[in-house]
């Protein structure tokens, strides 16, 4: 939940809409929706931390899922 709303407030502190979301992935899980030209996309920030892996690998499988 920090990632996300973390997310969301520097966002919307940009002029992005950006909306905080929580539902269930397995457990309670929390993500955003963000609106880029005029069409809404799914961001996980938090599943997108590669944490624990190497600092050069990037993850991006949740990033930007139309919704």
């Amino acid at each position: 939940a920090g990632y996300a709303k973390a997310f969301s407030y520097i966002m919307n502190q940009l002029g992005i809409r950006c909306t905080y979301v929580v539902g269930y992935a397995g457990e309670p899980h929390a993500w955003n929706l963000v609106q880029i030209n005029k069409k809404w996309y799914n961001m996980d920030v938090t599943w997108d931390d590669p944490l624990g892996s190497p600092p050069e690998r990037y993850i991006y499988n949740y990033f930007n899922h139309p919704y």
